[in-house]
């Protein structure tokens, strides 16, 4: 576990940079440890993003966490 800055977090969420919530989103991670990854593999954050994201298991593919457990 560790403390992301403001760099780390605005470089992940760069894709974001143009959304109101951007910044107090960033706020909000700054305060709280997080679970660093390191994943060697292509598109890993899209992959990650298709296990841990989707949270309506109608929606979720059948091996996301909550396409398995609704």
């Amino acid at each position: 576990m560790l403390m992301a800055d403001r760099q780390i977090l605005t470089e992940h969420y760069s894709e974001l940079k143009e959304k109101p919530f951007l910044q107090p989103f960033v706020e909000f991670r700054m305060s709280v440890p997080i679970v660093a990854i390191i994943a060697e593999v292509n598109r890993a954050i899209e992959r990650f993003r298709q296990l841990a994201v989707v949270t309506d298991p109608t929606e979720a593919y059948a091996w996301n966490f909550h396409g398995y457990w609704p």
